[in-house]
């Protein structure tokens, strides 16, 4: 699920890079995760109102950190932006 920001930020590149940030950072965490856990967390403040946008992303504890990597890329790639 996502959320629309279209309507609630007049910075539509700054919302963007602020989110491709976020997800890269989610994306090493949970790549470099243990056998045990491989996920990422976190949130991040946009614009003049301090929208705040959360993130997770989550690979397969079996997958190596390469696999786990690949994925998050191709997922990432295949969410919307503004």
């Amino acid at each position: 699920m996502y959320y629309s920001v279209e309507n609630n930020t007049t910075e539509v590149d700054k919302f963007n890079k602020i989110l491709n940030n976020l997800l890269e950072n989610l994306k090493s965490k949970a790549a470099s995760g243990d056998s045990r856990r491989k996920y990422g967390v976190g949130s991040a403040s946009v614009g003049p109102r301090n929208i705040t946008i959360y993130g997770v992303v989550q690979c397969t504890p079996d997958l190596s950190e390469k696999e786990c990597d690949d994925c998050l890329v191709e997922s990432i790639q295949l969410l919307p932006t503004c």
